[in-house]
């Protein structure tokens, strides 16, 4: 979600502003996004 923040606000403040982003927490992933994430790297784990 943050990619290219830094640049474009950079852009906006004329080269003035600076930014910085610090790790807030972790959020849990739904069970059924999970299982998709899990079936997803075996697949790619045995076409290795």
């Amino acid at each position: 979600e943050m990619f290219g923040y830094a640049t474009v606000f950079r852009s906006l403040s004329s080269g003035h502003a600076n930014a910085s982003m610090h790790f807030k927490k972790y959020m849990r992933v739904p069970a059924e996004i999970a299982a998709k994430i899990v079936e997803q790297r075996k697949k790619e784990r045995e076409t290795k």
